[in-house]
């Protein structure tokens, strides 16, 4: 669901009234970047860290192009907030490529959409059971950076209805990389593990590490799929999401088959930062 107001362009404008134009390179040929952010009690959360990570894409793709800064970026989230009147919900940052071939080149100016949306979390009862995952052998194009390319998100849906489950698991030659929203971690012999190359290192990724350093060994390197079969627990961490126990992955049960120990620590862990972030804003 969309809140009433977005950020167009130069402007604050009501939803119904944007028009792209039919020759979008974000909708011809996919070409766009995003940034999801959560914002609780009107204060987004971990807003900087987003930021940074959207302009450092925007300029990786754009060049200077996008002229826009991250205060003033900022300010056009905090303005949407307010004339949306709404406490809790999320904010998507968009660029897309802008008009296509002029005859001399396929790349125009981009576009730059921020959309206020309802703010989804999973329901309670998947963080008191845990989920399932399915595996898909893929691996993300430009997996460093966060663009718009779900298609096979979209393509395993049939799939993960039928079998019901949340999301794919992401996995080429054996290893285990991502999910299709979220990071990956399994817990085995006192250790954390984590992918580490060839995936999207996301923020709640980052969060989750810091956290657990704490209190537990964490290794940063890759997962054989069949070690995973072999894990403690296994868990998946998004800004949507937060930490979410993973208790099957196809037919196959992880651990004893429920949220485990540490799971619910970390879980329990980054939902206090949470708190925190929205008390010190």
């Amino acid at each position: 669901m969309l809140y009433p107001f977005c950020f167009y362009q130069k402007k604050i404008v009501k939803v119904k009234k944007v028009r792209l134009p039919l020759n979008e390179l974000g909708f011809l040929r996919g070409m766009a970047i995003f940034d999801y952010l959560i914002f609780l009690q009107r204060k987004p959360i971990f807003l900087s860290d987003h930021l940074k990570r959207f302009l450092k894409n925007a300029k990786t793709v754009f060049g200077e192009d996008f002229k826009l800064k991250e205060k003033e970026i900022e300010k056009i989230i905090k303005k949407l907030i307010e004339k949306n009147k709404v406490k809790n919900g999320a904010v998507r940052l968009i660029l897309s490529g802008g008009k296509t071939f002029d005859g001399k080149t396929y790349l125009g100016k981009p576009n730059f959409l921020v959309l206020i949306e309802k703010l989804f979390f999973p329901p309670k009862s998947f963080y008191e059971k845990g989920i399932k995952l399915i595996t898909f052998e893929f691996e993300r194009p430009f997996f460093e950076m966060k663009h718009t390319f779900y298609f096979p998100l979209l393509l395993s849906q049939k799939r993960l209805l039928k079998e019901k489950a949340l999301e794919p698991l992401y996995v080429s030659k054996g290893k285990v990389l991502e999910s299709a929203t979220s990071n990956f971690f399994i817990f085995k012999n006192n250790t954390l593990i984590t992918p580490k190359e060839r995936i999207f290192q996301g923020i709640t990724r980052k969060k989750v590490i810091k956290l657990a350093k704490k209190f537990f060994k964490v290794k940063e390197r890759e997962i054989k799929l069949s070690e995973v079969f072999e894990a403690d627990e296994a868990f998946i961490s998004a800004t949507g999401k937060g930490v979410l126990p993973v208790i099957k992955i196809d037919q196959k049960t992880i651990g004893k088959g429920k949220p485990g120990k540490v799971t619910k620590t970390l879980m329990k862990l980054y939902f206090e930062l949470l708190e925190k972030e929205v008390e010190k804003n």
